[in-house]
């Protein structure tokens, strides 16, 4: 049994961060890449969300390799639903 608004509200959270989080795991259902190293993430609740990802493109590290634009448009979302 997931977690309740109760619980969450116990661990510090505001009532509306409560009610988000006790409803459960959203599902990324799109990911558009963007020209500037972002990404527009939109999820089945009808949210649409950004990610930077300027910050964790660093040589010598997982991400390197899609430090150039051709490559990092190349995001996708894999058979779990999550971004590749």
């Amino acid at each position: 049994m997931g977690k309740t608004v109760e619980d969450y509200l116990k661990a510090g959270y505001d009532y509306k961060a409560a009610v988000y989080f006790a409803n459960g795991r959203r599902t990324l259902l799109k990911v558009i890449p963007n020209d500037d190293f972002t990404l527009t993430l939109y999820f089945d609740n009808g949210e649409k969300r950004f990610l930077d990802m300027r910050p964790d493109l660093k040589k010598g590290t997982v991400f390197e390799p899609i430090m150039q634009l051709e490559a990092f448009r190349r995001v996708y979302l894999d058979e779990n639903d999550a971004i590749s």
